[in-house]
C-alpha cells in the first residue's frame, strides 16, 4: 500500500459531542493525500460507534480502540508511532481546521526545508462554536540559532501550545522523546523540536481550538481528572513544574551547543523556575505526601 504524504493522528476519549464536526473538517481538506488514525482510549460513550461509521465510509480512516485506558500521553504517542506519512499532525477530537489548512502547510514545507513545524494563526471557540479570547498568533521561531529558538520556547512556557497541532516533519519528530507522562510535557516536545529546526506560522486563521468544560485544557488542573485519565488510574504522581525544569535542563545539557549558549539557556530556565517557585515548593510537598 502506498504511503500517504500526511498522517493525522486523533487520540480521543469520550469525544462524542464534537467528534463528528472535527472529523468532517478534516475530511473536507482540499489536500487529500493523508491517512487519519484514530486511537480511542477506551471511551464509554458513542465514540466507537461514530468512528466505525466514518471508517466504513472513507478508506483513509483507520480506527483503533484501546481495551483499557493507557493514559493521555501514551495515546498521543500511539497515533504517531502507527503513522506512515512524511508529515504528521495531531488533531484533538473537538478542534476544527479550515479546508486549506493541510494544503498550505504542505506547500510551505516543500519550500522551506529548514522548517520542521508549521501551523497557522488560531482562534478559540466555545462549545457552540462562537469565537472567544481573540487570536493566538502562535510561535514563529525562524531564527537560524537553535538556542534563540529554544529561548522563545522557554519564554512561552505556560502559554497556549497550539503549535503542537501544526504539521510536523516525521523525521524530526522521531528524534524527540515525544510526549512525556506529565501535564506540560508538550513544552518539552516543542523545545526538542525547536533545537532541530524552525517553526513557521501561516498568517491566517486556519485552526479553531475549542474550549469547553470537557476540554483537556480546562481539566488539566483538576487533580482527580489527572489521576484517572492522564495517569490511567496508576498510583503515581509527576510534579509538573519539576518535570519541566529537569527535562529542559537535560535538553540543554545534551544538546550540541557551545558552552556559553548552554549557560545562557540554563540561566533562563532557572529564572523561569524562580518565577514559579511557589508552585514548585507546593509540588515538592505533594510528592512527599504522595510517596510517604
Amino acid at each position: 500500500m502506498q504511503k500517504p504524504m500526511v498522517s493525522i493522528g486523533m487520540p480521543v476519549f469520550n469525544g462524542e459531542k464534537f467528534l463528528e464536526k472535527s472529523l468532517q473538517s478534516l475530511l473536507a481538506q482540499t489536500y487529500t493525500d493523508f491517512e487519519l488514525i484514530i486511537s480511542d482510549n477506551a471511551s464509554t460513550d458513542k465514540t466507537e460507534e461514530i468512528c466505525n461509521d466514518f471508517e466504513s465510509k472513507d478508506r483513509r480512516i483507520k480506527y483503533y480502540r484501546n481495551l483499557t485506558n493507557i493514559g493521555l500521553s501514551a495515546n498521543f504517542n500511539k497515533v504517531f508511532r502507527i503513522s506512515r506519512g512524511e508529515f504528521f499532525k495531531w488533531n484533538n477530537s473537538d478542534d476544527l481546521s479550515g479546508p486549506n489548512y493541510l494544503n498550505l502547510c504542505v506547500e510551505t514545507m516543500a519550500c522551506r526545508t529548514d522548517v520542521v513545524l508549521i501551523n497557522s494563526w488560531s482562534k478559540f471557540i466555545d462549545a457552540e462554536g462562537k469565537n472567544i479570547n481573540g487570536i493566538d498568533y502562535g510561535w514563529q521561531l525562524m531564527s537560524d540559532s537553535p538556542s534563540e529558538r529554544m529561548l522563545k520556547v522557554i519564554d512561552n512556557i505556560d502559554h497556549w501550545v497550539n503549535s503542537l497541532y501544526g504539521l510536523i516533519r516525521t523525521n524530526a519528530l522521531v528524534k524527540t522523546r515525544l510526549l512525556g507522562p506529565y501535564p506540560g510535557a508538550d513544552y518539552r516536545l516543542l523545545a526538542e523540536l525547536s533545537m532541530i529546526g524552525k517553526f513557521f506560522v501561516i498568517p491566517n486563521v486556519l485552526f479553531w481550538r475549542r474550549l469547553h468544560s470537557g476540554a483537556t485544557s480546562n481539566k488539566v488542573k483538576n487533580e482527580q481528572w489527572i489521576k484517572s485519565y492522564y495517569y490511567a488510574g496508576r498510583k503515581i504522581y509527576y510534579p509538573r513544574n519539576w518535570c519541566i525544569l529537569i527535562d529542559f535542563l537535560l535538553i540543554v545539557l545534551l544538546c550540541n551547543l557551545k558552552i556559553s549558549k548552554k549557560i545562557n539557556l540554563a540561566i533562563r530556565i532557572i529564572r523561569w523556575a524562580r518565577w514559579n517557585i511557589y508552585a514548585i515548593r507546593k509540588e515538592l510537598a505533594t510528592v512527599v505526601k504522595h510517596y510517604l
